[in-house]
């Protein structure tokens, strides 16, 4: 069974909130997720409810650079344009000039998004209309075509940051419109049934969820040094890296979750064999637990295989032979997402004990 197609759009809502940590964003921006059954309308729900919040506080605003012919010197003197065009002769010269403009690079985004969405298929009316309406409000925008590389020239700063979470919904629509087959038109790709980027969004939301909410621990990806030895650098320089999902720490004690986001969570090789947790993965979790026992010996030490489940409750708890706990456990994220927060929590609790 595929986890991430059972998983409420409400939930994703909030795992990508939690992922992105935009947290108070996200209550600012008034979204009735009750109303949206898919992700397209979702993120354009969100965009709406975004740029609603915006035209109440007011656009940004940044200074641009305007040039023009004028008969009365603004700003800095073009010489070299003047003399090449020969504007003296009219009694003009070529100026520039700075002047506070709505049309930044993040405007800009914004409403080419729009366009985009008002392109594509599937959207609600009562959205479209709203979002034609705001495509009108930003007539003094210019029109651009948006790319990885014009996300990534934006600068935003503390009195504008809203900004951020409203560039990273338009990034995410953005990467997920594929051409329709109608000339001009787009349709949505749902990218919750691509196993790959589930399973980086489901870590991502884990380690801010527990940097969040898990106060006085420090949390953070840790590199775990082989504890092998060897007279040959070739031999360690390809040893594979071992990296933890999320690390808690505080004090000397440290926890290693690793995030499995996969339904097969058991296997079996076939009808006579018992089912078994999956071998791989307590491996690599064990493997964490020795290396890092053997660099900090008196570090107070224990391992998590975290799972998402949709109905199914894991609570499985074991002692290697170092006296570290390893436990396995499950988070189900087609629960209302007061359980699921209560889930995490729980794990954190037996953590602080």
């Amino acid at each position: 069974m595929m986890i991430a197609s059972s998983i409420p759009i409400e939930n994703i809502y909030f795992l990508l909130c939690y992922a992105w940590n935009r947290l108070e964003e996200k209550d600012q921006v008034s979204v009735d997720t009750a109303k949206t059954t898919d992700l397209l309308n979702l993120l354009s729900r969100v965009l709406d409810g975004g740029l609603s919040h915006l035209i109440r506080r007011g656009y940004d605003r940044g200074y641009m650079t305007q040039e023009e012919d004028t008969q009365v010197l603004r700003g800095r003197l073009l010489s070299t344009e003047t003399m090449n065009r020969n504007l003296r002769r009219s009694a003009r010269v070529r100026c520039a000039h700075d002047e506070l403009s709505y049309d930044v690079l993040h405007n800009r985004i914004l409403k080419a998004t729009l366009r985009l969405l008002l392109r594509t298929h599937g959207i609600d009316g009562d959205i479209v209309a709203n979002l034609v309406d705001h495509r009108h409000r930003m007539h003094s925008v210019s029109d651009i075509e948006i790319s990885d590389s014009v996300f990534s020239r934006v600068v935003l700063h503390r009195n504008n940051f809203f900004y951020d979470f409203l560039l990273k919904i338009s990034r995410l629509i953005f990467h997920n419109l594929l051409p329709s087959e109608e000339a001009g038109g787009y349709q949505f790709r749902d990218f919750i049934t691509d196993e790959h980027r589930m399973r980086l969004l489901f870590e991502e939301f884990i380690r801010n969820f527990y940097a969040h909410e898990l106060h006085g621990w420090k949390v953070k990806r840790d590199i775990v040094p082989w504890q092998l030895f060897s007279d040959n650098q070739e031999s360690l320089a390809v040893l594979p890296r071992m990296e933890t999902d999320v690390s808690l720490h505080r004090d000397n004690h440290r926890a290693v979750i690793e995030c499995k986001f996969t339904a097969r969570h058991f296997q079996q090789r076939d009808e006579q064999y018992k089912k078994t947790f999956r071998s791989g993965h307590m491996y690599q979790l064990n493997a964490y637990l020795l290396n890092i026992h053997d660099q900090a010996p008196s570090t107070s030490l224990e391992g998590i295989l975290l799972y998402p489940t949709v109905g199914e409750r894991l609570r499985h708890s074991f002692t290697n032979s170092r006296g570290q706990r390893l436990r396995i456990w499950s988070v189900d994220l087609n629960a209302p997402w007061h359980v699921i927060h209560t889930e995490l929590c729980d794990l954190l609790e037996e953590n602080t004990n």
